[in-house]
Formats: C-alpha cells, sequence, structure tokens
C-alpha cells in the first residue's frame, strides 16, 4: 500500500557559478513544501464566422518553495540573494522534484529567483518564509 505523503520527497536546486552541485533542499514548512502556478499552453478564438482557431503559447512557470524559518536550506537562498544584489545580475537555476508517492520525477530548467521573504515575520514563533523561482521548463520525466 502507498501513502501520498510529501515527507519523503527529494527537491534540489543549483544555482550557476554559486552553487554548481545540486542541494537538497530540506526543513520544510509543516503545511507546504512547494507550490506551482498553473500556466496557460493555448489561445483559441473564433472567428465571425464561427471558425475555432488556437495554437501554442509559451509561457513561464512561477514555484514558490516555503521553508521552516530554522531551514538550513534558507542559507542557499540568502547566498543567492546576496549575490545577486552585489553582482546586479541574476543567476540561473535548475532543479528536480522526486516524489516517491506518485514515482514521479519533475525536472526544472533556466529559472531565476523572482521573489523571496529575506526575514522571517516574528511572531510567538518565527514564521516560515518563502522564495519564487521562475522556470523557463517544468517537465515531467519517467523515474
Amino acid at each position: 500500500m502507498s501513502t501520498l505523503t510529501a515527507a519523503n520527497s527529494v527537491i534540489t536546486l543549483m544555482a550557476t557559478g554559486l552553487f554548481p552541485i545540486p542541494q537538497q533542499m530540506q526543513g520544510f514548512s509543516a503545511d507546504d513544501v512547494v507550490s506551482t502556478e498553473e500556466i496557460a499552453l493555448s489561445e483559441s478564438m473564433i472567428g465571425v464566422d464561427g471558425k475555432h482557431s488556437y495554437g501554442f503559447v509559451a509561457a513561464l512557470t512561477p514555484q514558490t518553495f516555503t521553508f521552516q524559518a530554522d531551514s538550513t536550506s534558507i542559507q542557499f537562498f540568502d547566498i543567492l540573494i546576496g549575490a545577486t544584489k552585489i553582482a546586479k545580475e541574476a543567476y540561473r537555476l535548475d532543479g528536480t522534484i522526486y516524489l516517491p508517492a506518485t514515482g514521479k520525477i519533475y525536472v526544472m530548467s533556466n529559472g531565476v529567483l523572482t521573489k523571496g521573504k529575506q526575514v522571517p515575520d516574528v511572531k510567538k514563533l518565527l514564521q516560515p518564509q518563502q522564495y519564487t523561482v521562475t522556470w523557463e521548463s517544468v517537465l515531467y520525466s519517467p523515474s
């Protein structure tokens, strides 16, 4: 019997010029690990004569990673944000997500960090931090 647990998922990210070896992300939030926005794959229209026309459109894929405030993976993003600010250049990211519960692997390529929470919200407990990477490509890969 298999379960849909996310606890055994393996997520790696690498940043060209900073982290050339894939870094395993760990210390995810209790309720959120990663979320990916829907993308538009095609557009369609209908002409005045009732003929349906449609076609593929390229789209970027935003993906948000959520970490507990004490996650060691936040250092990956701290270094990336600092290097980006110093160099005034964006760094290319690549990554993979392996989901043993479904046996699926997703390969993300040519991404860039587009948003990041540099300091956790300070409440009774430090709150999770989120980082959004926008990918050129996210593809399913059979395991």
